[in-house]
């Protein structure tokens, strides 16, 4: 069977390392502004950048970098 697991807790990522069946896929966004825009392309391994503290400077909301 196949299983599909999608998730913002990337401490899970390291299950690849301890599983051989289990296998790191991500999508990129882009942020212009305060859009953003997903190409949709599934690429291999954990997805190298967050877009959390973005989002939540986009939605006003206090970061460690706008507070």
């Amino acid at each position: 069977g196949v299983g599909v697991i999608s998730t913002h807790d990337l401490d899970l990522t390291r299950l690849a390392d301890e599983i051989a069946t289990v296998h790191n896929y991500h999508f990129r966004d882009d942020i212009t502004g305060e859009r953003m825009v997903f190409d949709y392309q599934l690429r291999p391994g954990p997805c190298p950048t967050t877009n959390a503290l973005k989002i939540m400077a986009i939605e006003g909301l206090p970061t460690e970098d706008n507070n």
